[in-house]
C-alpha cells in the first residue's frame, strides 16, 4: 500500500475509534473495508492513528 492509501486508513481509523469497543473490533472494521492490507499494514495504520490522537491529546493540554 502508499503512504497516502495508509494515511487514508488512519483517517478512517480515527473516525472509528469513538463507536468501537476494542481494539479487536477496530481491526476487524479495518480488514473488512481493506481486504488487500496485510496484517503488518493494519497494525501500523493502528499505531499511527494512536500516534495522531497523542499528538492531538498533547496540543488540546499547551492551550
Amino acid at each position: 500500500m502508499t503512504n497516502d492509501e495508509l494515511s487514508e486508513m488512519a483517517t478512517f481509523v480515527l473516525r472509528l475509534s469513538d463507536y468501537v469497543d476494542s481494539p479487536d473490533d477496530l481491526r476487524t472494521m479495518l480488514e473488512q473495508t481493506y481486504p488487500d492490507a496485510t496484517g503488518d499494514e493494519i497494525l501500523f495504520v493502528m499505531l499511527r492513528a494512536l500516534n495522531l490522537l497523542s499528538a492531538e491529546g498533547a496540543k488540546r493540554r499547551l492551550n
